[in-house]
């Protein structure tokens, strides 16, 4: 091989990679960069999370977690069963029930959302999800998990010019998605009877 060839060959490998990145930052990117959490946000996140769970666990609506309340509903109450219903697919809502002290014929629903973060990218998606839907009607109070969404990402990596030598992997990354969870809390008259399905909702009483 002759060195005008060499020179030719490296050129047009040199040429083709400054092509690359011109492409890559003409490439429509999104908002990635103002969904994604610094570690400190994240560190915050999770400190809030375990404090909301255990606030409601012990019968606490602390103001700090209002960010992640979603609905504040009362509704008018004159029935002795209130029966719990859901579509089957809302394993991870919590309902911690509190029992009030006297009969003011009112069912209050408050609803907390978590964020909902992939893991491996640290971006918040939580926007990009409707909530769980909480509707008392008559006897019955239903828990209605949303649409379910498709949402892609672009994800962008070491390009080839540097794992064709470290010998890493394009694909090798897996997401895990953390958060998103649902919590229901319920203010119920001394007089009402719950009914609900024991292996499909997760319901614990905070003063019973």
């Amino acid at each position: 091989m002759t060195g005008r060839r060499i020179i030719w060959i490296i050129g047009g490998y040199i040429g083709i990679m400054f092509l690359a990145l011109v492409l890559f930052y003409l490439l429509p990117i999104g908002n990635y960069s103002k969904d994604k959490m610094s570690e400190e946000e994240i560190s915050h996140y999770y400190n809030e999370a375990f404090g909301l769970y255990d606030a409601l666990k012990a019968g606490k609506l602390d103001s700090r977690y209002d960010k992640y309340r979603k609905e504040m509903k009362s509704y008018p109450f004159y029935e002795d069963q209130l029966k719990i219903i859901s579509n089957g697919r809302n394993f991870g809502t919590n309902i911690y029930v509190e029992v009030k002290e006297t009969n003011n014929h009112t069912v209050d629903v408050i609803q907390y959302q978590q964020k909902m973060i992939i893991n491996s990218m640290d971006v918040d998606v939580s926007e990009k999800f409707d909530s769980l839907k909480v509707v008392l009607e008559g006897k019955q109070l239903g828990l209605l998990s949303p649409e379910q969404k498709k949402i892609t990402f672009a994800i962008f990596d070491k390009d080839f010019t540097v794992t064709q030598f470290t010998g890493e992997k394009l694909f090798d990354k897996g997401f895990d998605v953390i958060g998103g969870n649902d919590f229901i809390y319920l203010r119920i008259p001394p007089n009402v009877q719950l009914i609900y399905d024991k292996d499909n909702v997760n319901l614990q009483f905070v003063n019973k």
